[in-house]
């Protein structure tokens, strides 16, 4: 069976893309601090839940995808995994749309502050669980998942740079059960997260689907939702 790419080889092909688009947009979410700072007020009013699409909307979404593209957690099982979560409300909300076909949700990130509040705020959710764990680190192990849901947390990982993002897609892509599905939703467009999601996801191995979101907001705004999951004719 052929083995997918490393961390130093999907690194090697993110310093391409790093090369020609991270350097252009000098933004300071890659770092930890500016998450820190973020998540570490008490004063809840200063970090939205959702920065961007609203979480029953993002999982409506999910439903869709795994609907199209999973064949994980069949027998009323599902186990989700919330990546990079801060405190947004999506694993409440994808509890909420799947019902008892869901049996948990795992909400990490590397922010202690933002886990703590999300907890609080979710008090009384037994399907839910709370996980403090560093993606962009290397060798970073998650629990196997038949869904892993990403709401804009690659848009700030790729800002930390290539191993980071590298880093992070392994972790992704290696938590993965079988017929799982990876859902990210993301502001840019195929042109420039396609080869980033590639970089971790080969085409030999796996594929990618990439659908148009319009978020209902006072603001409309277009986002994009990016599916990836096994190919079954891997040998």
């Amino acid at each position: 069976m052929r083995s997918d790419r490393g961390a130093a080889a999907v690194t090697t092909l993110l310093r391409r893309w790093h090369a020609r688009h991270a350097a252009a947009h000098p933004l300071p979410l890659g770092t930890h601090a500016y998450w820190q700072q973020a998540y570490a007020a008490t004063d809840r009013g200063r970090a939205p839940s959702e920065w961007f699409l609203e979480a029953a909307a993002a999982a409506d979404e999910v439903c869709t995808a795994h609907r199209l593209h999973g064949s994980g957690g069949e027998t009323g099982a599902l186990r989700a995994l919330h990546v990079g979560c801060g405190t947004s409300h999506l694993g409440a909300a994808l509890a909420d749309a799947y019902g008892p076909r869901l049996a948990r949700v795992v909400n990490t990130d590397f922010s202690a502050a933002a886990l703590a509040t999300l907890e609080a705020e979710l008090a009384g959710r037994a399907e839910q669980e709370y996980l403090l764990s560093d993606m962009s680190s290397e060798g970073c192990a998650l629990p196997q998942a038949d869904l892993v849901v990403d709401k804009g947390t690659l848009d700030a990982v790729v800002f930390a740079g290539a191993p980071s993002t590298a880093n992070f897609l392994c972790a992704v892509r290696d938590c993965m059960a079988p017929g799982a599905v990876y859902v990210h939703f993301t502001e840019e467009p195929p042109d420039y997260r396609t080869e980033v999601i590639e970089a971790a996801f080969d085409a030999e191995r796996w594929r990618i689907a990439t659908a148009t979101v319009e978020d209902d907001d006072s603001v409309p705004n277009t986002y994009f939702r990016y599916s990836v999951w096994r190919r079954e004719d891997v040998s």
